[in-house]
């Protein structure tokens, strides 16, 4: 029984290739865990040859104990040939589990591990697969139920998010791809290569050669033929980012997608192995024929399916869920939201809910944002719960996308949970998500491109009036992300006349940007192509340093005027906010946030998000602790009205600290404990505030106070900076008691300056004047080493330290401090004394005129 198990569990091992990362046979004496549903099974290392082994791919080379053909072993079980059928699937799977597994690593001359690193998969020959991205994640579906040994990526980052899940009839991998590497799928005898590599890197051996080939879609009558001689199965799925239908179909050769395409309804992926179509569309299927894969709507027949060309408008969409007759009929268009207002006005209360929603969806067909927005507020007041409709929801995400000053009354732009969902409110939430994206790197602005893109097919059949306006603002922020759809958008869905700054805006991801036609678009007659090009003059002059933060700032505040024009008031507007930032001009950012907050450009939630960054990057000024005092103080009194806005609680807490200190260095310590008070409410045994709280009101004279601070805090808890400074603080209230030798045992084991200095204090008052010198040698030590000026506090020390060593008799000290500081006194109240304590004949009866 146990015997039939283990030859019906499919067992491969995945096994990293290249130098980047080394994973051979389990430790020795660690075997493998076992499972009810897998046999336990350990890899010795071994020496024994290879002769008669099959061929690996170039670059690899069999560890542990292979088996060596006989006359009774089957030699394809050693590239995983051998086969066992699965209940279900309806395919063949390998056989691991009855032979041994041969891991797989690579040779002394693998490529360096900058540049890539490979994991090989080994799978039968007749095990068929899809492979796919999207965004920066990796999906693998293989055929069948599998069980993977994953043990060998523990610990490794590049694989570390690997995850496998297998349902009845197949198994997934998926796994991120880090920025600016990509990935390969590359068929071998007995399994695949999975290299990740740098982007533009050579795809290195064993797999020089691309032989992946291309899939060409041909139309056949009402269907698309996939063309491929390996197509084995159709697997369906989800996207877990867009939510779309995803029809995977399998293959076991190295064939795929390589241009995405685009149809009513449905989209071909670029893919790495196999064809990944999206359907937007339940009709649409594709199914396995004898030659290949075919799209088809087997419940619509007369339903032509294309992938190229513009495609003919539809008859409904989920913001138009109704027949419209004319879709470019803006009169009709007109009349027809006439008709729904005056419907909505003499609608029994029953009904006018649905009835007004109509009326602001016909509003919305004719690109009337403000009438569909005021129809929208009424109908929510009056009845708040049909926000989660749908349709509503889709129409109130509609209103936010072109009317940034909604912001109040629309939801959220990345709320996860909203009614709407879908291709269609992808395509809006990534026009959304554009506005605030726009002050970032190419990076940020590639996430609403790609949402874009997943909706487009749905905005093309839209009223002529809202078609235009969503294309035009999607062809912008396609072309600003270097989108390889932008140029094909731009090309054949706008008219001639709207290109020209779209065609430029493009050109500025090619390697030589077109500055020239920018520059002559920065003059043009129509203020609204004119305001976008000088935005990007400033962004590009910004990138390259010719233009510094404070002029930037000036630059985009003079163009805001004309970017609200343009509708790119709220982008224009956070860059300049960006740029006082890296200037350092705080109260001018201040003044713009609120503005953008007062003038609802900004909604609630991402003005406290803002206001939470700016705070952050005040805080963290040099010029708080180390500026003017009038600098510092007009920091603080920006800071000090917002500070219970920061999270996390240890952020606020640290900024309150700070300015705290700060204070304390200008002289307002009474100021100082009331921002400390202000934070303690919820966290008075904080040892640290205390311990803040302690020395100011030490410095201010309150000792009884300072020591009732300073009862509550065990030092036995303390680390090691707090628990020093703990002793300080008791070293000067035994100085203040006047029990100097108890200020001398409090600083037993401290070793800073401070602690040194009131060592010495306390050493002077007791007549120990070894330790006094001993201590004040430590607090000099490091000025006296160098050749600079000393300062005044510093001169008086060294004279201090002078007339410590002759009581003490330690002319040793003397000597020295004539060598390090001879010509750097410069006090004349103190160059005589310092001349009489190192003259050569210094006695005892020098020290009374010094002491005078």
């Amino acid at each position: 029984m146990r015997a039939e198990a283990a030859s019906s569990v499919h067992w491969p091992r995945l096994v990293l290739r290249g130098p980047y990362y080394s994973m051979g046979t389990p430790p020795p004496g660690r075997r493998e865990q076992s499972s009810p549903e897998t046999p336990s099974r350990a890899v010795e290392a071994s020496g024994a040859g290879t002769a008669g082994l099959p061929a690996l791919p170039t670059g690899w080379r069999f560890v542990g104990r292979p088996v060596i053909p006989g006359p009774q072993t089957d030699p394809k079980s050693l590239a995983g040939d051998k086969a066992v059928s699965h209940p279900g699937s309806g395919n063949t799977t390998p056989d691991y589990a009855s032979q041994p597994v041969a891991p797989l690593m690579p040779n002394a001359q693998a490529d360096s591990p900058a540049k890539s690193a490979s994991l090989w998969i080994p799978l039968a020959s007749d095990v068929s697969l899809g492979a796919f991205q999207t965004a920066e994640r990796t999906t693998i579906v293989i055929d069948g139920r599998h069980a993977f040994d994953l043990a060998a990526l523990r610990g490794l980052p590049l694989f570390a998010d690997l995850d496998v899940a297998a349902t009845d009839d197949t198994t997934t991998l998926t796994f991120s791809v880090p920025s600016g590497q990509c990935v390969d799928l590359v068929s071998r005898p007995g399994g695949w290569i999975l290299k990740v590599r740098r982007q533009g890197a050579g795809r290195g051996p064993p797999d020089d050669a691309d032989a992946a080939v291309d899939i060409d879609p041909v139309s056949r009558g009402t269907t698309i033929l996939l063309p491929t001689p390996h197509a084995a199965r159709v697997v369906t799925m989800a996207d877990t980012r867009s939510g779309r239908r995803l029809l995977v179909g399998l293959v076991t050769g190295e064939t795929r997608i390589g241009v995405g395409r685009r149809g009513i309804g449905f989209a071909l992926r670029p893919s790495l192995v196999g064809v990944v179509l999206a359907s937007d569309a339940d009709q649409i299927a594709m199914r396995r024929v004898r030659d290949g894969f075919i799209i088809a709507a087997p419940d619509d027949p007369d339903f032509p399916l294309r992938v190229a060309g513009r495609p003919a408008p539809v008859a409904t969409t989920g913001l138009f869920p109704g027949n419209i007759a004319s879709l470019d009929d803006v009169p009709a268009l007109r009349e027809a939201a006439r008709r729904a207002a005056a419907h909505a006005a003499f609608s029994p209360p029953g009904q006018r809910f649905n009835a007004r929603i109509d009326a602001a969806r016909a509003a919305l067909a004719l690109a009337d944002t403000a009438t569909a927005r005021a129809i929208m507020q009424v109908a929510l007041r009056d009845d708040p719960q049909g926000a989660n409709r749908p349709d509503v929801a889709l129409i109130r995400l509609v209103l936010q996308a072109l009317d940034p000053r909604a912001g109040e009354d629309t939801i959220t732009d990345d709320d996860e949970t909203s009614p709407a969902f879908g291709p269609e409110a992808t395509f809006w939430r990534g026009l959304i998500a554009s506005r605030h994206a726009s002050a970032g790197d190419g990076a940020r602005q590639g996430v609403p491109a790609s949402m874009i893109a997943d909706g487009l097919p749905q905005s093309m059949h839209y009223p002529a009036p809202l078609r235009r306006q969503a294309l035009q603002a999607a062809a912008e922020v396609l072309a600003r992300a270097g989108h390889p759809l932008a140029p094909d958008v731009t090309d054949t869905i706008l008219p001639p006349s709207e290109t020209a700054f779209l065609q430029a805006l493009s050109s500025l991801h090619a390697p030589h940007p077109d500055d020239q036609a920018l520059a002559r678009l920065a003059h043009d007659a129509d203020p609204v192509i004119a305001a976008k090009a000088q935005e990007l003059d400033i962004d590009r002059r910004r990138a390259l340093g010719t233009l510094s933060a404070d002029q930037a700032a000036d630059r985009y505040d003079l163009l805001r005027p004309g970017a609200r024009l343009a509708s790119r008031e709220l982008a224009v507007s956070e860059k300049e906010l960006m740029a006082l930032e890296a200037a350092g001009r705080w109260q001018a950012a201040a003044d713009l946030l609120a503005t953008l907050e007062t003038s609802h450009l900004l909604s609630r939630e991402n003005a406290l998000k803002q206001r939470r960054q700016l705070m952050t990057a005040m805080i963290a000024d040099p010029a708080l602790m180390s500026g003017d005092a009038r600098q510092s103080l007009g920091l603080i009194s920006l800071l000090l009205p917002h500070l219970d806005l920061l999270v996390p609680e240890t952020a606020r807490t640290e900024g309150a600290m700070r300015i705290a200190r700060r204070l304390a260095t200008l002289g307002l310590r009474d100021k100082a404990l009331s921002v400390l008070d202000s934070i303690s409410a919820d966290r008075s045994a904080e040892p640290e505030i205390t311990l803040l709280q302690a020395a100011l009101l030490l410095d201010s004279g309150h000792k009884e106070d300072a020591r009732k601070a300073l009862a509550t805090v065990s030092g036995a808890v303390l680390a090691k900076p707090l628990g020093t400074e703990r002793a300080l603080l008791y070293a000067r209230l035994a100085l203040l008691d006047g029990d100097p030798r108890k200020a001398i045992s409090s600083l037993a084991g401290v070793d800073t300056s401070d602690g040194w200095k009131i060592l010495a204090d306390a050493s002077e008052q007791v007549q120990d004047w070894s330790g006094a010198t001993r201590a004040l040698d430590h607090v000099l030590s490091g000025a006296l080493a160098g050749n600079g000026a000393l300062t005044g506090a510093q001169q008086a020390a060294v004279v201090r330290l002078g007339a410590d060593a002759l009581r003490s008799g330690d002319h040793a000290t003397i000597d020295r401090l004539k060598a390090q500081a001879t010509g750097r006194i410069t006090d004349p109240a103190m160059q005589p004394m310092f001349a009489l304590l190192t003259r050569p004949e210094s006695n005892a009866t020098a020290l009374p005129a010094a002491q005078r």
